[in-house]
C-alpha cells in the first residue's frame, strides 16, 4: 500500500528521511504542502517521489545567493516602465536585514524599486513620480524563510502582497519617472550600501 504524508517542510540545515513505514515498496505520497529549503535526495536509484497535491503548493526554490556586499544581477538600462507595473519574486534573508533600504529589485533610486522599507523589517514599494512615493507592507520578512512578494501599480493604486495576502493598498496616481540607471537584483546602483544579503528566485516584472 501507499503511505501518505501531509504538510511537510524540509528546513535549512536539516536532514529529513522519508521512507515507506512497512518497507513494502509502496509509494510515499505527499498530499499537502511540500516546501523544500534544502537538497532533496534519495539513496536509492529506484526511489520515486510522487505528488498528488489537490491544488496544494509544491515549492523547491532554485535561487541565487547574494553576499550583501558585491553580489548582484545587473540587467543594464532596460524596462523604463512609466505606467502599470507588477514586480514579483521569492526572497529569503540571511538572518536579519543589515542595511537601511536593502535593495531587492531596483532601477536605481529615482524610478521603481522594491526594497526593505527604511529601517522596518517589512517590504517597501517605491515609485518616483507618483503622488505617494513610498508604500510599506506589514509582515516582517527578515526571518530566514522563503517569502513570495508581489508589488503592483495600476495607475490608481499601489498594492503589496506577501505570501499571497494583500498587505497594503495606497491610492496613488501619476507617471513613474524614467531613469538611465541599470535595473538590478539585490543592489541599488545609486547606493551600493543597500546591497541585499540573502537569496532570491523567480524575479518577474510585468507592464
Amino acid at each position: 500500500d501507499n503511505e501518505q504524508i501531509y504538510n511537510l517542510t524540509v528546513n535549512d540545515g536539516s536532514t529529513t528521511q522519508l521512507s515507506c513505514v512497512d518497507n513494502d515498496g509502496g509509494a510515499l505520497r505527499p498530499y499537502g504542502n511540500l516546501e523544500v529549503n534544502e537538497i532533496l535526495t534519495s539513496n536509492s536509484t529506484n526511489a520515486q517521489i510522487k505528488m498528488k497535491t489537490g491544488g496544494k503548493r509544491i515549492f523547491v526554490p532554485q535561487a541565487l545567493e547574494f553576499d550583501g556586499t558585491s553580489d548582484y544581477v545587473d540587467m543594464g538600462n532596460v524596462l523604463n516602465i512609466t505606467g502599470d507595473i507588477s514586480i514579483t519574486f521569492w526572497m529569503k534573508t540571511n538572518g536579519s536585514w543589515d542595511n537601511t533600504w536593502n535593495a531587492l529589485v531596483c532601477k536605481g533610486d529615482n524610478t521603481y524599486r522594491v526594497a526593505r522599507y527604511s529601517t522596518a523589517n517589512t517590504i517597501g514599494f517605491s515609485l518616483s513620480g507618483t503622488d505617494d512615493v513610498n508604500t510599506s507592507g506589514t509582515t516582517e520578512v527578515d526571518d530566514s524563510k522563503w517569502h513570495h512578494v508581489a508589488c503592483t501599480y495600476d495607475g490608481a493604486n499601489k498594492r503589496i502582497y506577501v505570501d499571497g495576502a494583500l498587505e497594503n493598498t495606497d491610492s496613488t496616481t501619476g507617471t513613474i519617472d524614467t531613469s538611465t540607471q541599470p535595473l538590478r537584483i539585490a543592489s541599488n546602483a545609486q547606493d551600493s550600501a543597500r546591497a541585499f544579503n540573502g537569496s532570491m528566485a523567480d524575479v518577474r516584472i510585468y507592464d
